[in-house]
């Protein structure tokens, strides 16, 4: 593309994708950005921005820097791409290119002193004044791309890099070890297992060929010879380009102890391991290597080769939080399970590991109190009994616990028997711990509290965070959870194979021995993407429950029987547990399960009680807190990452305009199922049940219904609804953002009455002159109607609705 062209196509671009579709067409390159590279070319790595400084020596030092970390995942990351040569950077004016190796000192050491687990975007700082200090920021070229000669100029360097005649040699190759042989074999088995076929597994070929003396390889007969024993080598043909490809990105092992440690854990590349690990709900290894990391900062490089600690998993199941410790330090390991598969797959995968049946929740559970028990043996091993007393060493239980809770309260619950018949759970239940007892979790960190009481001791858990904050784990805050937070980070559950729901999985890692108060310390937590990089952090709020949101508002007693509900008007008459009583003065029902992002669909107003937990009559004396609570937790934008995270009351009185923001949104709002229906049947009784969420007085509508008689006959003989009368009574405290969308309502209500007689409102029960806005809003906007009228509705319910949301935090009803 010549210059004069260049210059109009970039003129017209606006973001960095643009600038990036641009000189892929302009290069006439294969568009290859997988690994999340914005281009990669097996010579040059490519980075675009938009419309950057390159002059400004910290603006090009950051990007540098993200480019650093991109060539420290090729080259010690699992990609099967080679680190290129070269690096190029490129925005709509600017450009430049340098050889990757001017980095080696940066991030191509195994030992760094760097940052390397956060964002590429949001590089370590101390990475970036390096960059900054160094002859390579210096001596970096920046074509000017306005200038015709610039631009020729740069695009001939980016030719000549691509065409170069060094071979791939020059890249950094790749080391293979005990942490990443298993995907290196994946790549190696997906070119040369077809070749290596003879009855034996391919696995043996590949661990012949990584040795430095284990293969040799004839490029004029295209040939390899394994040597599979002393007694026994194999020739096979292979493709020489792929091959010498392959081994143009890695290099041979040659150090004895490294090729000890991957032969000990050879048994990972079978086809069993491959269907092992993919089973649902196991820790993704990604993760399980990052929670090993993150013990690593917290006690040190090589802590467990140290032999002062003791590592135990009571859930190891197939042993992925293990997977990554060091052959040599398997020793100091504990893994137990009840599963006899596992136990036996396990022994294969952790050899040197103490691995062994036992059940946690049952076994060994009269050792737990402080008396001494003559002539009763331990069914653990008594390795771990004497390590168990040996007072000089540090135990870190590293685990996943399981996650199951019986569906019947009670002592005599039959629905999950594991759970509800366990030893522990008896311990529990006789101390009163309510709820928690019925949780395999809940047993677990009961079981770990007393085991561990008189030991040095850190629990690195991963787990949901519902024990740190939900309303049901107060006990176990109360009576148990009281240990030193000391770092950790969170991910996204989706990345559990069969979880559907996203929701924040914790790792966090607790001091056992020195004990606090959850509510007196300050939980910071890292937050990892999908990728294992830390995006930002989180604090984790712990507080006792009488601060949560749902406990502010007053409930009062139900004293008469009334049509209960599941949704909107459909009554529900049979059931356990029908939750059909109304209070004196009776408006509505405000359903507000649980006290959580993850409950917000279960919050909605309603004419009728609602026939299951989580609900509350509303009534004159509790209105406002109501309005404000639906609000609230409707307003607010649910994500993974505070999808467990609690509503609190609000730090100070929330202001009148606040109240009324949060009392005009709810009465347009999509979670107003409030309707009017006349003589509805229930348990052999007939109902009125009145629209008491109705916006507007009679004085106000009796214009738009003027031609429906039945709707006039119905309004003279009856009063004002409450929530018209107080509106009415504080029009002149409305906000803007109110008042807006009051009125746009007000054309919808208008809408509604001058095509009453069009409109088919049996099929929503809607033939009382105070219809409830689900019944409206369904009839006006069924099949696609008025679509101008809902747009202007739900435009000004958006805007108001960001207002209350900065409220919310203002107000640290979330925080």
């Amino acid at each position: 593309m010549n210059h004069s062209k260049f210059l109009s196509e970039i003129k017209n671009v606006s973001v960095e994708e643009e600038v990036k579709a641009l000189f892929i067409k302009i290069l006439k390159l294969k568009a290859n950005m997988k690994s999340h590279h914005d281009l990669f070319h097996e010579r040059m790595l490519f980075e675009f921005k938009y419309d950057l400084n390159f002059k400004n020596y910290r603006i090009t030092a950051k990007v540098i820097a993200q480019l650093s970390y991109y060539l420290r995942r090729l080259k010690f990351g699992d990609s099967s791409d080679n680190v290129p040569i070269y690096c190029c950077v490129i925005d709509k004016n600017e450009g430049f290119i340098f050889n990757s190796s001017k980095l080696s000192s940066f991030c191509f050491e195994a030992k760094s002193q760097f940052d390397w687990d956060l964002s590429p975007s949001n590089p370590d700082p101390k990475l970036i004044d390096a960059i900054l200090q160094s002859n390579l920021i210096k001596d970096l070229y920046v074509y000017d791309l306005t200038s015709e000669h610039e631009y020729l100029a740069f695009l001939e360097e980016i030719k000549n890099s691509l065409e170069s005649q060094l071979e791939l040699e020059f890249c950094q190759k790749k080391d293979i070890n005990e942490n990443n042989f298993e995907h290196v074999f994946e790549i190696w088995n997906e070119k040369f297992e077809d070749s290596v076929k003879n009855g034996s597994k391919a696995s043996r070929y590949f661990l012949c060929d990584i040795k430095k003396s284990g293969s040799f390889y004839r490029k004029d007969d295209s040939t390899v010879t394994f040597l599979i024993n002393q007694d026994d080598a194999k020739i096979k043909k292979v493709f020489s380009k792929d091959y010498e490809h392959f081994w143009s990105l890695y290099n041979k092992v040659e150090d004895a102890n490294v090729l000890r440690n991957i032969l000990t854990k050879s048994d990972r590349i079978s086809d069993d391991f491959q269907r092992r690990i993919k089973g649902e709900f196991f820790t993704p290894l990604l993760f399980a290597k990052k929670g090993l990391t993150y013990l690593e900062k917290f006690f040190g490089e090589n802590w467990l080769s140290t032999g002062k600690y003791r590592v135990w998993d009571m859930a190891c199941g197939t042993g992925n939080l293990e997977y990554y410790i060091k052959s040599d330090d398997l020793k100091y390991v504990y893994m137990s399970t009840i599963d006899e598969n596992d136990i036996s797959y396990s022994k294969r995968l952790f050899p040197g590991a103490q691995i062994f049946k036992y059940d946690f929740l049952n076994d060994d559970v009269s050792f737990l109190s402080d008396q001494k028990i003559i002539g009763l043996k331990h069914l653990m091993p008594q390795k771990l009994v004497d390590d168990l007393s040996n007072k000089d060493l540090t135990w870190i239980i590293l685990i996943n616990p399981p996650y199951a809770t019986s569906q019947v309260a009670g002592n005599s619950s039959e629905s999950k028997k594991d759970v509800s018949k366990t030893a522990i759970r008896e311990l529990m239940h006789a101390e009163g711990f309510g709820e928690p007892s019925r949780e395999l979790f809940s047993q677990f960190i009961y079981r770990i509290n007393l085991e561990f009481k008189h030991n040095k001791a850190f629990l690195a858990m991963f787990s949901k965070l519902k024990y740190l904050n939900s309303n049901n784990d107060q006990a176990i805050r109360d009576k148990i959870f009281n240990y030193s937070f000391s770092n950790g980070f969170i991910f996204n559950s989706l990345n559990f194979q069969g979880v559907k729901a996203p929701f924040p999985i914790g790792f966090l890692i607790w001091n056992l021995f020195s004990k606090i108060k959850l509510e007196n310390q300050e939980i910071i937590v890292d937050i990892l993407d999908d990728c294992g990089d830390k995006i930002g952090k989180k604090e984790i709020l712990t507080t006792e429950r009488t601060n949560f949101l749902n406990k502010w508002i007053k409930r009062e007693k139900t004293t008469q029987i009334f049509p209960s509900v599941s949704s909107s008007y459909n009554v529900k008459e049979s059931g356990a547990d029908l939750r059909n009583r109304i209070t004196d003065n009776f408006l509505g029902s405000l359903m507000c399960k649980g006290n959580d992002f993850a409950n917000q669909k279960y919050v909605a107003l309603l004419s009728m009680p609602y026939a299951s937990a989580g609900a509350l009559s509303i009534t004159p004396s509790n209105f406002e807190q109501a309005m404000i609570i639906h609000a609230v937790r409707k307003v607010t934008t649910k994500t993974w990452i505070n999808d467990r995270d609690q509503y609190y009351i609000p730090s100070v009185n929330p202001s009148d305009e606040f109240i009324f923001d949060c009392i005009i949104w709810s009465l347009f709002s999509n979670s107003n199922e409030t309707v009017s229906v006349n003589n509805i049947s229930y348990l052999k009784k007939t109902y009125i049940v009145k629209n008491h969420f109705f916006p507007f007085i009679k004085t106000k509508i009796e214009n738009w219904i003027s031609n429906d008689v039945d709707a006039t006959m119905q309004m003279n003989n009856d009063s004002d609804r409450y929530t018209a009368l107080y509106i009415h009574q504080n029009i002149s405290k409305l906000s803007i953002e109110s008042q807006e969308l009051l009125e746009r309502g007000e054309e919808a209500y208008k809408y509604f009455y001058k095509n009453r007689n069009n409109l088919n409102l049996v099929k929503y029960k809607a033939t009382t002159w105070d219809a409830g806005w689900w019944q409206i809003r369904n009839l006006i906007f069924d099949a696609g109607n008025n679509i101008g009228l809902k747009n202007n509705i739900y435009s000004s319910l958006n805007k108001l609705a960001k207002k209350i949301n900065d409220k919310v935090y203002e107000y640290e009803i979330l925080v």
